[in-house]
Order: structure tokens, then C-alpha cells, then sequence
């Protein structure tokens, strides 16, 4: 059996000379849209639980030439192909009276790196949009930044000064599983999205990450899920347009319209690109972070670890492969792994000391490690392995075939190819009853 892993913009092939202790599995083959501008252009004429985009500027209470406009994108590390999206969008916006100047494209960067405007406007196909359009990258430490009053959980939700003081505001987006918010898209791009660094630390505080139903595929009683969606509220995020993508990051499906209900529309069409029903738990599992963008870093690589734990049995390896080509990622979420002595110290910290940038990633992290030893394929060094408490490998494929070969009669090592990309599950599990859901 011959395997490629996603790794960075290339592949990594693997062999496995017993086939009978490697069980492979793979999101469904889903055909992309012949005409992606259709699949688009068709969710806008056509959009869930609201107006069209049209009538929205026309409900305005002003003229629709004096209305601003706030379009929120994705950043580099999303797949979101906003240089589709958003031209289409403005064409609209235009085409309804809307001018040109009072339109703003917000990058939602969360607490990652902010662009800059050229490669805002990069990001957003500003070749293909008019002038006066103004490109800005959102900082959740220094950027202008408002309240919009406070979410049930208590914490207030401050945002970003081009959304918040905008007529009208749209986000683009990308829905895939997301290992702690259930899914990425929809209300995310608001938080934490545009959100003050106050904010995000709350909503990704330790109590809310360490919820149980804080989880890939849950959002009902999620407290990440819930307080982005009141965030959203109280924003007045008027409408949405994401897209579900296949392996190949083409556009299988786009939804349009309101962030709750558009946003579960394409939550049920990406399961059927995303979900991968398992019989059993396993031995071993070799997985990716889904290729580039997101193997950009480490920081980004514990999804598709989580992704593995899922179907990982108490005490199983997990094999992972992710280039790293941009490094390990935010200074503290190396520094709370590399000054700590094991996984309980890092939580322990965290907990005690908390909120601090990128402890969500840390504290999922070390819930992995506390189950699992976790190996890892990428172009880090050793060093910088170790102090992140994991193990590195430089030949995958024989520590692959070493691994294949100590395990027992009737275990078996699962190759997850896509990572996070897929969302695998237990038949009988929770989760599988929670997609029963969705899809009804």
C-alpha cells in the first residue's frame, strides 16, 4: 500500500509493506462546482433567513450611497477563497448605490500577525475591485477598538472601530471542523475574528476550553461556540457568505445570509465532505495538518493531533506530519510549553496564571499528551521539538514501518491523510448522534 500525506504545498509518500495492520481513511471524493462564481452568485440570490444583500442596503435608514460598509475576511492561514468572494460581493454592494469609498475590508486575524495593506488587498483580490476601497488588518492589541456590550458569560465583547462603527457588515468565511469551536465559519469572524485581545481571552479562556462539549463537530452547550454567536448578535453581523471546500480546496457548496442560519446550512454540507464514520478506536494513527496553509507552524498543528486523539485509543501513538515551514509559532505558546516541566505543569500554570496569548493551544496540547505520545515529521529542529514535550522524527517512513511492525495480531495503525481537514468518529459515539443532527 502506497499513501500520500499532505505536507506543506507538496506530498509525502509512505509505504506500508503489511497492509493487514494499516487501515486507510478518507473523506468522501466530493466534485467541486464546475463554475465556482455560480455556486456563489446562486447562494446570494438565494439567502437563508435573511433579505438579499440588495434589500438589506435598501432597508437601510440611509441613502445607500452614504452607507459604510465593513467586509470581513479570512486571514493567510484559511483556505477562504476571498478573491472570488469578495469582488462578487462588492459588485453588488455597487450595483445597489453603495459607494466604493465607504467600503472597508477587514482582515480577522484574531491574535494572529496582522497584514499589511498590500497584503490585505492581496488577500481580498483587490486588483479586481475599484479604488477607494480601504484595506485594513485587524490587531487585536492596537487597533481602534469598541464595545459592543457583554455576552451571558459576563466578559465584553470589544471589536474592532471599521466593523464596529459601520451601516453594514458581512463576513466572509470557510466552514470546516474546528477542534474546539465545533466548526470554523459563521459567527467566528467576529470572535475572534475582529475581537480586542481582551475579548478572545475570554471567550478561549481555560474554564470554556476544558468544557467538555468545547470539541470538534459540538456546538450545542458549546461555551466557544455560544459566546461567539452572542458576540456576533450584539455586533449586528448582518449577513454572511461562506463556502465549503473538498481535499483539493475547491468550492463544493457556498451559503449565504444569516450567520446562524446560512452558517448551519453549510455546517450540514460540510459533513458530507468532512465526516468519516470509524467502526473502532485504534492502536496507532498516522495523520497530517491537512498540508499548506494550515501546517504553516506548530501553534496551528495541534488541530490535527486533537483531529487523531479522536479516534485514537487511551495510551496510542500519534504520527503526525506538518511541514512548519514558518516555525513553531506564537512566542508564548512556546515559551508556556518549553519552561514547564510536563503537561499537568503547563495546565496547572495556565490555570493559575490564565488568560495568556495562546494558551488554548498549549492547554489542548497538553490534553493530548496526557493520553498520548505525540511523534512528529517537519522541518523544525530537534530542540524545538522536545521543548514542545514532543518527539521528533526525521525518517517518517521507517519509524512508520517500526511502528506498523510492533503492533500486535488484529491492531491496526489508521492513516488519516487529511487532519483536521476530516472530522472522524466512533460509530455509537456522541458525536455521531450529534450529526444524525445536523443533518435532519
Amino acid at each position: 500500500m502506497k499513501i500520500e500525506l499532505p505536507y506543506g504545498k507538496g506530498k509525502l509518500k509512505i509505504k506500508f509493506p503489511d497492509q493487514d495492520k494499516v487501515e486507510l481513511v478518507q473523506t468522501p471524493e466530493t466534485d467541486s462546482r464546475d463554475d465556482p462564481k455560480e455556486a456563489v452568485l446562486e447562494a446570494l440570490e438565494e439567502p437563508i433567513g435573511t433579505d438579499p444583500l440588495e434589500k438589506i442596503v435598501e432597508n437601510k435608514e440611509k441613502p445607500a450611497g452614504t452607507i459604510s460598509v465593513a467586509i470581513i475576511i479570512d486571514d493567510k492561514t484559511r483556505a477562504c477563497p476571498d478573491d472570488l468572494l469578495v469582488p462578487i460581493l462588492v459588485d453588488r454592494l455597487t450595483a445597489a448605490g453603495v459607494d466604493s469609498e465607504k467600503v472597508k475590508v477587514v482582515v480577522a486575524t484574531g491574535l494572529h500577525e496582522p497584514p499589511d495593506r498590500s497584503e490585505a488587498m492581496k488577500l481580498a483580490g483587490g486588483e479586481k475591485l475599484p479604488d477607494g476601497i480601504d484595506y485594513i488588518g485587524h490587531d487585536a492589541v492596537n487597533s481602534e477598538i469598541s464595545s459592543v456590550g457583554k455576552v451571558s458569560q459576563g466578559y465584553d465583547v470589544r471589536i474592532n472601530n471599521s466593523v464596529a462603527g459601520a451601516d453594514l457588515i458581512i463576513s466572509t468565511g470557510f466552514i470546516e471542523p474546528h477542534f474546539f469551536a465545533g466548526f470554523s465559519g459563521g459567527r467566528k469572524s467576529i470572535l475572534p475574528g475582529v475581537a480586542s485581545k481582551s475579548s478572545i481571552l475570554a471567550n478561549h479562556s481555560y474554564e470554556n476550553i476544558g468544557a467538555e462539549r468545547a470539541s470538534t463537530g459540538v456546538l450545542s452547550g458549546n461555551p466557544v461556540h455560544e459566546g461567539a454567536t452572542e458576540a456576533a448578535e450584539l455586533s449586528g453581523l448582518d449577513f454572511i457568505l461562506n463556502v465549503v471546500l473538498n481535499k483539493e480546496q475547491e468550492i463544493v457548496d457556498a451559503v449565504a445570509g444569516d450567520f446562524r442560519e446560512a452558517f448551519l446550512k453549510g455546517v450540514t454540507s460540510d459533513l458530507d465532505v468532512s465526516g468519516v464514520e470509524l467502526e473502532r478506536s485504534y492502536e496507532a494513527v498516522l495523520t497530517t495538518n491537512s498540508g499548506y496553509p494550515l501546517d504553516q507552524d506548530l501553534y496551528q498543528t495541534v488541530k490535527g493531533m486533537y483531529t487523531a486523539s479522536l479516534v485514537a485509543k487511551p495510551g496510542a501513538p500519534i504520527v503526525i506530519a506538518s511541514e512548519c515551514s514558518a516555525g513553531v509559532g506564537p512566542d508564548n505558546f512556546y515559551t508556556l510549553s518549553k519552561d514547564r516541566a510536563d503537561s499537568d505543569s503547563v495546565l496547572n500554570y495556565i490555570e493559575k496564571n490564565g488568560p495568556i496569548i495562546a494558551q488554548w493551544e498549549n492547554q489542548v496540547l497538553c490534553e493530548v499528551l496526557q493520553e498520548h505520545e505525540v511523534f512528529i515529521k517537519s522541518s523544525l529542529s530537534d530542540d524545538l521539538v522536545e521543548d514542545m514535550m514532543l518527539k521528533p522524527i526525521e525518517n517518517l517512513q521507517g519509524f512508520v514501518e517500526e511502528l506498523s511492525a510492533d503492533l500486535e495480531v488484529g491492531e491496526k495503525l489508521l492513516v488519516l491523510p487529511e487532519g483536521p481537514f476530516s472530522l472522524p468518529y466512533v460509530k455509537g459515539s456522541e458525536l455521531e448522534s450529534l450529526i444524525a443532527e445536523y443533518r435532519e
